[in-house]
């Protein structure tokens, strides 16, 4: 988390959240703690991990935004799905 001042209130975001779930995601399966990853997210900096997550015989399964999603990352993964955003809200 980093601490930022916006109109002068302090907030907490978070950083580098990409990075730290591809790195548990490459450890995880180097532990053999998972047979199939379940990416939750429509970036496609995730690819290099399941390429790597792939070649241990790993599977990565991929649930994607409906209007914004990457297609290089749709292609890598062993399936793909689209959220739709009435499914989205659906939680809140």
């Amino acid at each position: 988390m980093q601490k930022v001042k916006i109109d002068g209130k302090t907030i907490y975001q978070v950083k580098e959240d990409d990075i730290h779930l591809a790195v548990d995601m490459v450890k995880l399966a180097y532990n053999n703690a998972y047979d199939t990853a379940i990416l939750v997210s429509s970036d496609g900096d995730f690819v290099p991990a399941i390429l790597t997550v792939k070649e241990i015989g790993k599977k990565v399964e991929n649930i994607g935004f409906e209007n914004k999603f990457s297609y290089h990352l749709k292609q890598e993964c062993d399936r793909f799905r689209k959220l739709t955003k009435k499914e989205v809200e659906g939680f809140f």
